[in-house]
């Protein structure tokens, strides 16, 4: 049996030099192409004896080398080319293969190769290929991230046709009575799915740029005639991008910066020096500008630089992502750059895991997932927290350097941890495996502060103790920097970075001021498991802080601004362990605020615990709930002031939404007062109440090997975790052995009773 798939490794064995496409165009109306690839290698090891190429579902007529006819087994989507005499490593040769067909389209309706509309281009990946990579489907090539080559391709186009492909045109001649001969050619050395070709009655905008290495770039951009005026118009930004890209990323290193508008409406894609972009989206508005600049940082992220796996995309795309920010940053300023990025964080923890099916990690990715939302834009999170982590000069000095170093080659995570790491001193080793390589979030809450006055000086000395909570990230990260932010009692504001080890973190700093408020800056600097929002309240009425899913509603006049401050917290609130009071451990709010004399407001704030509605944000909690049958409206809020871990009920209203089991609906509360918040149940309001049924009582609590309880009887009973599995159940009267319980917080359910215990 000949070689079904082809080697992984067969780059390290085989260097792909130069490939030579020769096409024809002229019956793309019957969606048809013919033509001649021609190959140039050398051989990397000894007794190489044959070249197995990736192609699909063409016709290959021959395959010739030195003029003479070579044998070949072609079975799609491999072709395997045999050599006469087995070559040795330093040898060179170039094959000519002649090959004809249809090329194909992904499954997916994302990637290879299409007719539409009197065009006929290409998307040199496809979602749903393995591998992704998808020039295979109208050349044969090494299809993978490592094997780059350069290019010339010549076309031939009929009916007023003109095909236009990556790199520079160096020729065009007219052949007959209506055909055009084009000749494109490539000096970069590229991957085959960074290769391209789109063909239609297309004409082009020249411009040019003038590059920080005192070079002029041309830029072409490809469309319609009819539509050049509104393609002008969606790009007027492209320079200053050009500029802001160049000052983070250094010199643009390709001979062309070139868009060509094509018939796809369902994204664009990076080919080099040609890239394929949505005509519809080029419509004369600024709407789509983000994706203009997402796809030009791939040529510094995923052209110039490649990821070596696919499981590494995110060095791609979530890079290219974050450079949608950056780009919004060098044309409209800091503020657009902090919404770009404050947005995109909500989208990803909110929405990520639901569209991806599940809480992933960046680096790692499996192939489903491989151009999913933790691959963007989860990457474009990380992306701004290892800026914000390692300081503006290190982070783009290393950016620059790294691109150089490697320009026109493929690298791992781990390659861009190592270097990255020679230019800081904070620990990159940390952050990587805590941000890149493991899924989830953290979540670092301000637990306690305290001030003292220093001795003959105005100065003060803060204390504070900060805790490292887990939002789905299974270990909690080393080491990490992050920003303490006070405000005084006159408006006076300081900011000083600290590094956080482990779960806790004590220490103090000094301060200009006294402290009124302090509070850790999650807003500018790392983003993490929590959503929060500053605003001055100036006037009356409804309020809403969008970005941490609360409404405040003031009945009272404002007299004067004041500053407020609410957290969004996705992780568990902690506390002392209070008998029969039940916290979420998916989320509680942190308000601060100078709140004026007098004030009557009233908050709101969400749950979604269900499953089957489009938001389902706290599943844990609601889990619980459903397993043990408790009913909605036994949802009560709970208040603790800052400085107290000690959790009391709350005045609210409860607005359900629907029925009383979909965990869906509100809680209007008053607030006057600065504290968290968050939803929970007592077993005062669980079940329906039994009076003759004796008061359960658990004691130690914590408890080690054995837990006793106080009942009258014998009686059935179960213990749950606090994902609502039951992990130990029988019958007692006065002791259960807990013993081969894991240390940690469980329910005892006993009759219509409910209390939590922890297991020491």
């Amino acid at each position: 049996m000949g070689i079904q798939k082809a080697d992984e490794s067969r780059s390290d064995s085989i260097d792909v030099t130069h490939i030579s496409l020769d096409l024809d165009f002229t019956q793309m109306n019957a969606f048809q192409i013919s033509g001649t690839c021609e190959i140039s290698f050398e051989a990397l090891l000894d007794n190489i004896n044959h070249l197995a190429l990736d192609l699909i579902e063409m016709e290959v007529s021959s395959v010739t080398m030195n003029g003479a006819d070579l044998n070949f087994d072609y079975n799609s989507p491999l072709l395997v080319i045999n050599f006469d005499e087995s070559m040795n490593t330093g040898d060179g040769g170039v094959v000519n293969i002649a090959y004809a067909g249809q090329p194909q389209g992904d499954a997916s309706g994302w990637g290879g190769f299409y007719f539409q509309n009197n065009h006929a281009f290409n998307l040199g990946v496809g979602f749903d290929a393995d591998p992704h990579n998808y020039g295979r489907v109208w050349f044969p090539c090494f299809d993978n991230f490592v094997e780059r080559s350069t290019f010339d391709i010549q076309v031939l186009t009929n009916n007023g046709r003109t095909a236009y492909c990556g790199g520079d045109l160096v020729e065009q001649l007219v052949v007959g009575q209506d055909s055009l001969l084009s000749r494109w050619s490539i000096n970069q050395s590229i991957p085959s799915y960074l290769t391209s070709i789109a063909v239609a009655n297309y004409t082009h905008i020249e411009d040019s740029f003038e590059s920080i290495d005192n070079s002029s770039i041309p830029i072409w951009l490809a469309a319609l005639p009819e539509d050049t005026a509104q393609v002008r118009a969606s790009f007027i930004n492209l320079v200053p991008c050009l500029e802001g890209f160049e000052n983070n990323y250094g010199a643009y290193r390709w001979d062309r910066v070139g868009y060509v508008m094509v018939p796809f409406s369902s994204g664009a894609m990076e080919h080099a020096t040609n890239i394929a972009y949505p005509a519809a989206f080029a419509n004369g508005s600024l709407d789509y500008e983000t994706l203009m600049a997402h796809e030009l940082a791939h040529h510094w992220w995923g052209d110039l630089v490649t990821c070596r796996r696919q499981e590494d995309m995110w060095i791609n795309e979530g890079m290219a992502s974050y450079a949608e920010s950056l780009f919004l940053e060098a044309v409209y300023g800091n503020d657009a750059y902090l919404e770009s990025v404050l947005d995109n964080h909500k989208d990803v923890l909110l929405y990520a895991h639901e569209r991806d099916g599940a809480r992933l990690p960046v680096s790692g990715i499996g192939h489903e997932h491989t151009y999913g939302d933790h691959v963007y834009n989860k990457g474009a999170v990380i992306a701004h927290n290892l800026r914000k982590v390692m300081g503006d000069e290190a982070y783009f000095e290393a950016a620059k350097a790294f691109l150089d170093a490697n320009q026109f080659s493929d690298v791992s995570s781990l390659d861009m941890q190592d270097f990255f790491q020679n230019y800081t001193l904070k620990n990159l080793g940390d952050f990587f495996n805590g941000w890149i390589f493991q899924e989830g979030f953290p979540d670092f809450i301000l637990k306690s502060w305290s001030t003292t006055q220093i001795d003959n000086s105005t100065d003060w000395n803060l204390q504070y103790s900060i805790s490292q909570q887990n939002h789905y990230n299974p270990s909690l990260i080393e080491s990490q920097s992050m920003f303490i932010e006070a405000r005084g009692f006159n408006g006076e504001y300081f900011r000083e970075e600290v590094n956080l080890i482990g779960q806790n973190s004590n220490g103090s700093i000094n301060l200009p001021f006294q402290a009124k408020w302090v509070f850790l800056d999650d807003i500018s600097h790392t983003l993490q498991a929590s959503l929060s929002e500053e605003q001055m309240i100036s006037d009356d009425g409804i309020t809403n802080f969008n970005r941490a899913e609360f409404r405040l509603d003031i009945d009272t006049p404002v007299e004067s601004p004041f500053w407020m401050r609410v957290e969004n917290h996705w992780s568990t609130a902690e506390s002392e362990e209070q008998e029969n009071v039940y916290l979420s451990d998916d989320r509680f709010w942190r308000v601060l605020g100078d709140f004026p004399s007098g004030l009557i407001s009233t908050a709101r704030i969400r749950y979604y615990g269900n499953p089957d509605a489009g938001n389902y944000f706290d599943p844990r909690f609601f889990a619980v709930l459903t397993d043990l049958g408790i009913p909605e409206d036994s949802l009560r809020l709970f208040f603790r002031p800052l400085q107290s871990n000690v959790w009391q009920a709350h005045p609210h209203e409860l607005g359900v939404q629907g029925n009383n089991t979909n965990y869906q609906g509100q809680i209007e509360f008053p607030l006057s007062q600065a504290g968290d918040y968050a939803w929970g149940i007592a077993s005062d309001f669980v079940g329906v109440e039994d009076k003759t049924q004796t008061q359960l009582r658990l004691f130690p609590n914590p408890c080690g090997s054995d837990l006793n309880v106080s009942v009258n009887k014998e009686t059935a009973f179960q213990v749950l975790n606090t994902s609502g599995q039951i992990v130990l159940s029988g019958q007692t009267s006065e002791r259960i052995d807990v013993s081969e319980l894991s240390i940690g917080s469980y329910f005892l359910k006993m009759g219509n009773q409910l209390l939590t215990f922890i297991k020491q």
